[in-house]
């Protein structure tokens, strides 16, 4: 907040009229590209600095126009957005950085599906019983998810409408589609460990039990 000098002013108020002494501030945009001088109030000065804006401006205009850098995403780093003051203050408040509110909000959206993805996933292994149907093994870090008819392809292809619709190739392994799928046919999919799952492929997609 740029103070160029503060000036004693009076005014008029009440009934019976009485006169008042005060201070006024006389301010200079912090804009650089404007740099106007215009006074303030020290009522107004002293709330600023109580909301910690140290910046202060003549209108929106330049406060919106105040660039104080490029984008730094790093989920995106070949955006170079400009970042304006009023951006740079509310990333601040969310500890986001210095990033562009498209940026941001692309982020955002990304983590939001990311949860909603584990909140799926977290149902449908739920439902499946949390374990290896051939060898009971537990740890979610080697669990897969099988069509017990070794008919997946043949799913993955009925929700890509055909190799219609694959702008992203990810889509038909959702959990939300295997959710759906087991809810219309109960017995059709089950866990199975990385080990036991190859075992399967590898034995004609019949569940290979080895004698020890």
């Amino acid at each position: 907040m740029a103070i160029v000098k503060e000036v004693e002013h009076t005014w008029e108020c009440g009934r019976p009229i009485q006169i008042r002494k005060g201070i006024k501030y006389l301010v200079q945009c912090d804009n650089p590209d404007c740099k106007k001088q215009f006074f303030r109030e020290a009522k107004q000065v002293k709330r600023a600095n109580k909301l910690g804006q140290h910046n202060i401006y003549c209108d929106h205009r330049c406060q919106f126009t105040h660039y104080e850098g490029v984008c730094e995403s790093v989920d995106y780093p070949d955006c170079k957005n400009p970042i304006t003051y009023r951006q740079s203050t509310h990333n601040k408040k969310g500890d986001l950085g210095n990033v562009c509110f498209k940026c941001c909000k692309k982020t955002k959206t990304k983590l939001h599906n990311r949860k909603k993805r584990q909140q799926a996933k977290d149902k449908l292994y739920n439902l499946l019983g949390n374990k290896c149907t051939c060898c009971n093994q537990d740890d979610r870090m080697y669990l897969q998810i099988d069509h017990v008819n070794n008919d997946g392809a043949a799913h993955r292809e009925s929700i890509n409408n055909g190799g219609k619709n694959r702008t992203n190739p990810y889509s038909a392994n959702h959990p939300k589609h295997l959710i759906k799928h087991l809810e219309l046919f109960p017995s059709s999919l089950q866990i199975l460990c990385a080990n036991c799952n190859y075992a399967k492929q590898r034995n004609g997609g019949e569940l290979y039990i080895p004698a020890k």
